[in-house]
């Protein structure tokens, strides 16, 4: 009988944990493992039979497609490209089997720096699709960065995919992709397509009926809407780069008019009736559905000095989404686009089921009227808020009446975490020197907010911040309230 006793899993899995460390790859932003884990993975699977099958599965189950073609034999450099020098056969297949059963995402990341891959001869990939048509059979993600010189659509689709991710890519190159997609990969959901070349065609995005998650940059993008269908399936819709023009918008809202959208973003640059024509067809389409609403606005309109009567009329067809529970809004424009008092009560007017209120603009307007309207009847569930706050207007209370803690509350609001965004670093240096600044700031957010459990006071950049002067007076209230039982 073998004395040999397996290593429990658990104990291998804790190692791995030691070993695995990851950094965000910022082309895909995903996570990758690093240089120096893969190194010790790669030792720790060869010194111990043990660790050999489940380091390895760490190691491979993200592979960029260079890797998986250098385990076919005979792949060499010719004339700048890679070549096969010799024929593909089942035995010479067996250790790109092993390894390649194990990938799950796929990466091509494209031109680094001066760093540019050599190219792939299309020999390479014919040879192998005589063998192996769908060579990763446990593909779930694709991540592509420009375009292969000789793009293998093939080699991308497994039955199992469940997302792409374009970049810099070539119409014709995704559309290929696409076809292919639909017929053979029935658990695709999720597809980001950003700065694509040429003139895209969304109808071959509307046939993907099973998509979920869609996040298109049309930058630079000329969209066509050949003969569409119209998916019932997608739930979250991100759309960047609109530049001055709102009708492709309009056309990817159109197509996803039947889809219970939850999730929509937005980001881009238009005047203010642009941007009202785009909220009135999502209000009119998902005003029941959607949960989730941000948004990142460059407002191509002169306002002035003050005025919030027309970033009002704009955002006002946001208020038939009864069921925001999650909105993020950022306000740019041509000169400074005030966020006031009177935005915010537009906003939450009709949100009576918000959870987190994130709003950032490049003015400061907001006073203690807003806080007012968000621990009001029309947000009950507020949990979260983060706004830009005129720090140095707030009314001065006097250390006696903050320290009164008899009083009756009048607010029970369960808001829990607060950050409020102060316009320039000079204004936070005032507020940390003003003799009652923290007391008067604290009496009233604990007024409003009876439950927060932290406060950050931070300039734009967030480099600078102040937390635990006004969160300790506020502790000190909450603890003499339970206390004296009030």
């Amino acid at each position: 009988m073998s004395d040999y006793m397996p290593l429990p899993i658990e104990l291998i899995e804790e190692i791995a944990d030691y070993v695995v460390k990851v950094t965000v790859d910022r082309q895909f932003r995903i996570d990758t493992l690093t240089a120096a884990a893969r190194r010790d993975l790669l030792s720790c699977a060869l010194s111990c039979s043990a660790f050999f099958h489940p380091f390895m599965r760490i190691l491979w189950r993200a592979s960029k497609h260079i890797w998986l073609l250098k385990l076919l034999p005979g792949l060499e450099v010719k004339d700048g490209s890679y070549i096969l020098s010799g024929k593909l056969d089942e035995a010479a297949l067996e250790r790109f089997d092993i390894y390649s059963s194990m990938v799950k995402t796929l990466v091509y990341p494209g031109p680094q720096g001066k760093d540019i891959p050599i190219p792939v001869n299309k020999s390479v990939f014919t040879s192998l699709a005589l063998l192996r048509p769908r060579p990763l059979l446990s593909l779930t993600h694709v991540y592509i960065y420009t375009s292969p010189v000789t793009f293998f659509e093939k080699m991308m689709v497994s039955p199992v995919l469940e997302s792409a991710f374009f970049k810099y890519c070539h119409i014709e190159d995704i559309i290929a992709f696409l076809s292919i997609v639909k017929d053979d990969a029935p658990t695709f959901q999720s597809l980001t397509l950003g700065s694509l070349h040429g003139r895209f065609d969304l109808a071959s995005v509307s046939q993907l009926q099973n998509l979920r998650v869609f996040d298109l940059d049309v930058y630079f993008t000329a969209i066509e809407k050949g003969p569409v269908s119209h998916p019932r399936c997608l739930k979250q819709l991100d759309l960047q780069g609109i530049e001055y023009d709102s009708s492709n918008v309009l056309t990817v809202l159109q197509i996803y008019q039947d889809s219970g959208v939850e999730s929509f973003s937005l980001e881009g640059a238009l005047d203010g009736e642009g941007f009202k024509t785009i909220f009135n067809m999502v209000s009119s389409q998902w005003s029941c559905s959607v949960t989730t609403l941000s948004l990142n606005l460059h407002i191509l309109i002169e306002l002035e000095m003050g005025t919030d009567l027309e970033l009002v009329d704009v955002i006002r067809p946001l208020h038939s989404l009864h069921n925001i529970q999650f909105f993020t809004g950022k306000w740019t424009g041509s000169s400074t686009v005030y966020f006031t008092d009177t935005v915010v009560y537009n906003l939450c007017n009709g949100w009576h089921n918000l959870i987190d209120f994130d709003i950032w603009s490049n003015g400061d307007n907001i006073t203690l009227a807003s806080l007012a309207t968000l621990s009001g009847a029309n947000c009950p569930s507020l949990k979260r808020a983060s706004i830009p706050f005129n720090i140095l207007h707030v009314p001065s209370v006097n250390r006696e009446e903050c320290n009164d803690t008899f009083f009756q509350l009048n607010s029970s609001h369960q808001l829990e975490f607060l950050t409020l965004i102060v316009g320039r670093n000079s204004d936070l240096y005032h507020f940390v020197l003003s003799a009652s600044g923290s007391t008067s700031l604290a009496y009233h957010l604990d007024t409003f907010f009876p439950f927060l459990k932290d406060v950050c006071i931070t300039t734009r950049g967030g480099k600078e911040q102040v937390r635990k002067e006004v969160m300790d007076i506020i502790r000190r209230r909450q603890q003499a309230r339970r206390r004296h039982g009030t």
